[in-house]
């Protein structure tokens, strides 16, 4: 691959680079792929043919499902809808049971389970045995035909006939377990003395009962309370009524005798005095039974109520009128009174009334107390009798559970005597001579399939954990600078001109002016190599510019790196024979790691060879060390020497000298091997750069790997 990758940071992944991962990484991922399909064939024809046997039976609405244990309905019953997936599961429980394993291990061996693993064996025979049962286990598969009542059991051994038989053992262990898990033990003997000593019991609680109604001499309870009650109720309202009658009699007796004062028992029944009025008469008259009905409204209601009020202004007005009128009568005539004859006659009567009333009265609380003091009996006795009653209700609703569970416990102990339940078998445990396991053609796919995941995964874990800078966007993320470009690896097939050797770089050239012949054929060799990416490298200096708005190329250029071998002496001379080669006038290209210190003058000293001067002639005067005691004094003689002066610097974290050199330079780039350099060496690398104050124009990202071969990376 020789097509330049020039800066560009780009946050989208593209196909191209989701492939460049896998191909970068193609010798762990070649590693991995082996090795797991490697192992699944190793695995697959090492493991011995398997023979798998089956059988299938049937779960049937049986007495286990339809009826409760005799035990359960001893008590109260709660309605449970149980689904026919869970009868299924519980029947998948019970074959998986530790009981029914252990039943199969013991009748047929648990030698015949580990095979020649058991012969070796040297712990106990329980262990053995613990042995033999996990491998059953993890050998046979239960598992319900879906949306039916079937269950089926394989079992796979390398042994055909062996695989049957313990389908065979797994089959009648599993019925003899099905049947003692639905059985109750005793349950038949317990309800049997329950319901004989429950039968003994109600016959003494009935004849208590009758012995007792006999000596009260009552049928029904309710019946006769109801009676005593309403014979009560009718005593009291009689009391009642007896009582307001006897208090409207002593009221009118009373009124009576009051009457009876004020009334004379003899008054004037004829007074001639002129003419003789008949009105007079009748009032007198009126006047009488005014004041009659005054005494019978006071002998039930107050001196203040209405009817009483009115009455007395009635008799006020027909006395006022019986005056006015008596005046004009003279003649007098006496007889005895008929209003008091009349008052006394109804006062006696009334006295006899009220005699015959508290006659009444005095039966009726007798009748009253003895009907109460019956009701008191008999609720006394009633206690006894709704106990005994109660009694009877428990002991009958007792001895008819009991019988019927008595029934239940005889039919389930019948049943299981006889070995009868609810499955079915619907499939005989089969013999099939055809190997069912491994499926070699299924398991190389599945090594294929595994083989190149593996393969992904291990290329995108070397990916995440590849802490090396390898593109343009790792460059501007880590270091923050900007990609000059990006220089492809070349091909070690194709002869490598000298100016390619990491130390010997341009160095041979001859110092001074060049004969014409071997300039041009130095400059052939240049353009061949280094020339094609120098002019890109040329423009990318002039894109990138010095951070002050110019972009002209610097005539003090140092080239540094992070460590050795990254091509910083490589990029160095590209960079002076592209500016050769356009006639820039005499170029400087200076290896710095030559620079020592003079122990006679202390200054800086640079060898003559370190220096190779490139066009512009040397001014007739021959190759000589350049020497100097300031930074200054050297960027003076540098311009003095040529019109560019391209630094070869050693690396910023190897030299403590680089940073200083960068400081004195106009600009300088930052040589990146990728996927060498580490991202940390870099980051300190720019920052020593920084702390220096030198001005990092970029990073020249070098011996770029494209890994997709040349006719994919075309057509992507």
């Amino acid at each position: 691959m020789t097509d330049l990758d020039l800066p560009e940071v780009s946050q989208d992944r593209t196909l191209r680079d989701v492939l460049s991962v896998l191909f970068r990484h193609r010798r762990k991922c070649l590693a991995v792929f082996l090795g797991l399909m490697g192992i699944v064939t190793l695995i697959t024809f090492l493991t011995p043919d398997y023979y798998e046997s089956g059988a299938k039976f049937l779960v049937r609405l049986g007495r286990e499902q339809l009826t409760l244990d005799p035990t359960v309905t001893t008590g109260q019953v709660v309605d449970v809808q149980q689904s026919r997936e869970a009868q299924l599961n519980s029947e998948v429980e019970i074959l998986k049971s530790r009981q029914v394993t252990t039943r199969v291990i013991d009748r047929l061996g648990a030698e015949k389970f580990l095979g020649r693993a058991a012969k070796g064996f040297k712990g106990s025979p329980e262990a053995l045995k613990e042995l033999a049962l996990r491998k059953l286990e993890k050998s046979w598969q239960i598992e319900v035909v879906h949306e039916t009542s079937i269950i089926t059991v394989t079992y796979r051994a390398t042994d055909p006939a062996f695989a049957k038989s313990v389908v065979e053992r797994l089959l009648e262990s599993y019925l003899e377990e099905h049947i003692a898990a639905f059985r109750t033990s005793g349950s038949f003997e317990f309800f049997d003395r329950q319901t004989d000593t429950i039968q003994n019991t109600l016959g003494d609680m009935e004849g208590d009962l009758r012995d007792l109604r006999n000596q009260m001499s009552v049928g029904k309870l309710d019946d006769q309370r109801s009676n005593l009650m309403d014979r009560i109720g009718g005593l009291e309202r009689m009391i009642a009524e007896t009582g307001a009658d006897r208090s409207a009699a002593r009221a009118k007796i009373a009124s009576m005798k009051q009457t009876l004062q004020d009334l004379p028992e003899t008054l004037v029944t004829q007074e001639t005095s002129g003419h003789q009025s008949s009105a007079v008469g009748a009032m007198r008259a009126k006047l009488y039974d005014l004041q009659l009905r005054e005494q019978d409204l006071l002998s039930r209601y107050k001196d203040t109520s209405e009817p009483v009020v009115e009455i007395r202004r009635q008799i006020a007005e027909a006395e006022n009128l019986l005056k006015t009128e008596s005046k004009n009568l003279t003649e007098v005539t006496r007889g005895l009174s008929a209003a008091h004859q009349q008052v006394k006659s109804a006062l006696l009567s009334e006295g006899a009334t009220l005699s015959a009333l508290d006659a009444k009265a005095i039966v009726l609380e007798a009748n009253l107390a003895k009907a109460r003091e019956e009701l008191k009996e008999l609720n006394n006795h009633e206690v006894n009798i709704a106990q005994l009653e109660r009694q009877k209700i428990v002991a009958e609703n007792n001895f008819k559970k009991y019988s019927e569970s008595r029934e239940q416990a005889r039919i389930d102990q019948a049943l299981e005597m006889d070995r009868i339940s609810n499955i079915s078998i619907v499939q005989q445990p089969t013999l099939v001579m055809t190997p069912v396991a491994p499926n070699r053609p299924l398991n190389i796919l599945i090594g294929i399939l595994l083989g190149l995941f593996g393969a992904i995964g291990a290329a995108v874990a070397g990916e995440f954990l590849d802490q090396s800078i390898r593109t343009a966007r790792d460059v501007k993320e880590q270091l923050g600078l900007d990609t000059i470009i990006t220089i492809p690896q070349l091909s070690t097939k194709v002869p490598a001109p000298r100016l390619e050797a990491s130390t010997a770089t341009l160095k041979e050239l001859p110092a001074g002016p060049m004969d014409p012949v071997e300039m041009a054929q130095t400059e052939g060799v240049v353009r061949s190599r280094i020339g094609m990416y120098g002019e890109s490298l040329r423009d990318g200096l002039m894109k990138v510019g010095n951070g002050d708005g110019t972009s002209a190329t610097p005539r003090i250029l140092a080239v540094t790196g992070c460590s050795g071998g990254e091509g910083v002496s490589t990029i160095a001379a590209s960079i002076a024979g592209t500016l050769r080669a356009e006639g820039a006038g005499r170029i400087l290209l200076i290896d710095t790691s030559a620079i020592y210190r003079s122990k006679e003058d202390d200054r800086f000293v640079l060898p003559e060879h370190a220096v190779q001067r490139i066009g512009g002639g040397n001014n007739g005067s021959p190759p000589r060390p350049l020497a100097w005691k300031t930074g200054e004094d050297f960027l003076n003689l540098l311009r003095r020497e040529g019109s560019f002066v391209v630094l070869d610097c050693p690396p910023v974290l190897e030299s403590a000298t680089a940073a200083r050199l960068c400081h004195l330079a106009d600009s300088v780039i930052l040589v990146v091997e990728s996927e060498k350099t580490r991202r940390h060496v870099a980051r300190e690398a720019r920052t020593r750069l920084r702390l220096a104050n030198a001005n990092v124009r970029g990073v020249v990202l070098n011996k770029k790997h494209f890994h997709l071969p040349t006719w994919l990376y075309e057509r992507l």
